[in-house]
């Protein structure tokens, strides 16, 4: 199991992310751009999570397939689609699958995986089945958007595989029942199989600050060269319409994310 398959991870996801203070603003506002532009024959959402590029979507009129391996987090998209009004919620359809293989009765003309999905996969050939997988569901000339990271080479010299990396404080939230928790991880790198595996701990407190819970999670993520995914991109059947370093479109610049939007080839 990774993070996301966890059910109390999943109730406390949304909550957790506000706390990292990473602005869904820049993200929400390119999948709308995207969707304007292409989004027209439909769009799936791949690893959608909690909905966050799913349910600005389907409020703006789109029709979105949601597609998730994790069905807690399917569970709370669920609950959140339910409290929206019918007609908003006729717009989105949710499918517990994975990316590597699922298969959709009509396809689209849009794909997206945000944030992280697409580096959960652990496994190049992994990575290789994805793309043929979403190529099959798009229509001609569909467009695709994911993204990668380049590898921090001083973050990994320093955590080697085998090594005993520090635990780092990341944020402090309030759960879903209304009580404080802080978050740690302790990450480290395998460079021979570009797998970052962390372990998440969760302290749960109560109102006078005491822990009454302590709850450790699972986290893997693989980095990617750029070599090396437009090679799969190519030979799974798609061409790169732009790189970008941010999801406000920023120049690419080594050393950040990479924002790809590609687009399946005419055969």
């Amino acid at each position: 199991m990774d993070l996301h398959d966890f059910e109390d991870v999943a109730e406390n996801y949304d909550n957790y992310i506000d706390a990292f203070r990473v602005p869904d603003e820049d993200l929400i506002n390119f999948h709308l751009e995207l969707a304007e532009l292409y989004g027209g024959a439909g769009i799936v959402d791949i690893a959608c999570g909690t909905g966050v590029t799913l349910i600005p979507l389907i409020k703006e009129g789109y029709k979105v397939i949601g597609v998730d391996i994790s069905k807690p987090m399917l569970n709370v998209l669920e609950r959140k689609r339910e409290k929206l009004p019918v007609n908003i919620q006729r717009n989105a359809s949710l499918i517990h699958a994975n990316m590597t293989d699922f298969k959709l009765v009509k396809p689209c003309s849009l794909a997206v995986i945000p944030r992280s999905g697409f580096m959960h996969l652990l496994l190049e050939a992994d990575q290789e089945r994805a793309f043929t997988s979403i190529y099959r569901n798009l229509t001609q000339e569909g467009i695709l958007s994911f993204n990668t990271f380049d590898p921090n080479y001083e973050l990994i010299a320093n955590n080697l595989k085998g090594t005993d990396p520090s635990l780092v404080f990341r944020c402090e939230y309030t759960n879903f029942i209304g009580n404080k928790e802080k978050i740690w991880e302790r990450v480290c790198f395998d460079p021979e199989n570009q797998v970052l595996s962390g372990v998440w701990t969760f302290e749960e407190m109560n109102a006078q600050g005491k822990i009454i819970n302590t709850r450790e999670r699972p986290l893997k993520m693989r980095w990617s060269f750029e070599p090396e995914i437009r090679y799969l991109l190519r030979i799974c059947g798609f061409e790169v319409i732009n790189i970008y370093s941010s999801y406000k479109k920023e120049p690419r610049k080594y050393g950040e994310y990479l924002v790809w939007i590609v687009r399946k080839k005419i055969q």
